[in-house]
């Protein structure tokens, strides 16, 4: 029994020198390395969620850039418009392309060189304009935008459109070449670019612009170069009772409240022609 308790001892004796010298990790040693063994899982966690965060990203954040579909263009609505004896014209193009001075000609002879096409927004997003909500768009070919009718009027006064509608540059206008109007349908927006979209009763002007709409009713028109100065520009609820005529600026909060309308030219009505006030700004109309 004595020899045993002497070997429980010595036992005892070696493992408490083991632990003062430092041989054996304790609890608080073993709590001092875990912060560094966690800071590197957390890095590496860091890692990861960076990783993921890039893989999820897709380009430029913001409306406009969530899941687009592809819509037609103006170009394209322009073709599929012409009459079936141009069926072989079209297959040219399918295979060669028109030129913007064949496709002008063929659509001047069919009175189409004003026109509206009816584009679809993508399937998950709708547009809140004065109370009422929209699934789609009427674009015309000379810088508005309509809800619920077409318009394919040119050098209109507001008063002489009677939908919901929205004036970018609305003028007279030549939308031949194939990218001059391009549309994007996508899940947080619906944007509808114009490129050098040149004036009729001025030919060697062009404007440029690019029109986002949110779900919430938000419009934000950003401008290039705006040059012609007989131009309808703002937006309306069809009713024309209260429109309201407003100055250039950089954005108007509350717009559905404030009358049916917000015009900021209407030369066919105030004979005020637009002088480059547009050119190189962002206006945003909020609801």
């Amino acid at each position: 029994m004595r020899s045993t308790a002497s070997a429980w001892w010595l036992v005892g004796s070696l493992l408490l020198g083991a632990a003062c010298s430092g041989d054996i990790k304790t609890d608080t040693d073993a709590g001092t390395d875990s912060p560094d063994a966690d800071a590197d899982t957390d890095a590496d966690a860091d890692t990861d969620t960076d990783a993921d965060a890039d893989t999820s990203q897709t380009g430029d954040t913001g409306p406009g850039k969530v899941d687009c579909e592809p819509v037609e263009n103006a170009f394209e609505a322009a073709l599929r418009l012409l009459p079936k004896k141009y069926a072989k014209q079209y297959k040219k193009y399918k295979k060669k392309g028109y030129t913007p001075a064949e496709l002008k000609a063929m659509l001047k002879k069919e009175g189409l060189d004003d026109f509206s096409w009816e584009v679809p927004f993508h399937s998950d997003f709708s547009f809140d304009f004065y109370g009422t909500t929209y699934d789609s768009v009427w674009v015309n070919t000379n810088g508005g935008m309509t809800f619920g009718a077409k318009n394919d009027d040119y050098n209109p006064a507001s008063t002489e459109v009677k939908s919901p509608g929205i004036g970018v540059f609305w003028a007279d206008l030549i939308a031949f070449q194939p990218d001059a109007i391009t549309v994007e349908a996508c899940e947080d927006a619906f944007i509808v670019t114009y490129d050098q979209i040149t004036d009729l009763d001025y030919k060697k002007l062009g404007n440029s612009a690019t029109v986002t709409l949110e779900s919430d009713g938000t419009i934000t028109m950003d401008y290039g170069t705006v040059e012609s100065p007989l131009l309808l520009v703002g937006l309306w609820d069809g009713s024309h009772a209260d429109d309201r005529t407003v100055g250039v600026k950089a954005s108007y909060a509350d717009y559905s409240k404030l009358g049916t309308g917000l015009l900021l030219f209407d030369v066919e009505v105030t004979k005020v022609e637009h002088k480059g006030a547009l050119s190189n700004q962002t206006i945003v109309f909020e609801p």
